[in-house]
């Protein structure tokens, strides 16, 4: 199936049986780390920028695409969102409605966690008592979430980039 053939809100099969939701277009920017360490970290990130990207929702094998289209509204986390340069689906086996503005509050909710392991890291909030977050652990959730800091849809306006040193700074 090719990438023109996407329709936003579509839902697509793979050849295992896994299912996502075409949810649509994207520009982002994911950072990778340039630590040499794995006990602290510079905050030092490089940029690879992504366009064109395909943004889906996954649907565990267990979930129902009502179970899942419930749980893209009203969960907070971003953990079945998948960036995408290449699909694994073969055909679309049903369409959905979404509701607008899913990119921007994917963006939103990334933002937020990763703001508020800054502010932990930092002693600006208590300490989740069943998280150590040292320097290397925030460089790395910054790393794994950083799909969802800078994202936002090919026909919008591109977004400022996050940048982690400057929120340092403030915290």
């Amino acid at each position: 199936m090719s990438n023109l053939e996407l329709e936003v809100g579509g839902v697509y099969q793979a050849e295992d049986k896994g299912q996502g939701i075409f949810i649509g277009y994207v520009n982002t920017t994911i950072f990778e780390s340039t630590n040499k360490s794995a006990s602290k970290s510079d905050f030092v990130f490089t940029h690879k920028p992504i366009e064109n990207g395909m943004l889906f929702y996954e649907i565990f094998k267990f979930e129902t695409i009502e179970k899942s289209m419930k749980d893209m509204i009203e969960k907070n986390n971003h953990l079945q969102y998948k960036v995408l340069i290449e699909h694994p689906y073969i055909e679309k086996v049903s369409q959905v409605k979404l509701p607008s503005g899913l990119i921007e509050g994917l963006r939103s909710k990334g933002l937020k966690v990763v703001k508020n392991n800054i502010l932990e890291f930092t002693g600006h909030i208590e300490k989740n008592d069943y998280v150590y977050m040292d320097s290397w652990d925030l460089a790395e959730q910054i790393v794994h979430d950083s799909e969802f800091l800078n994202i936002y849809s090919t026909d919008s306006a591109p977004v400022v980039p996050f940048d982690v040193r400057k929120f340092l700074l403030f915290s």
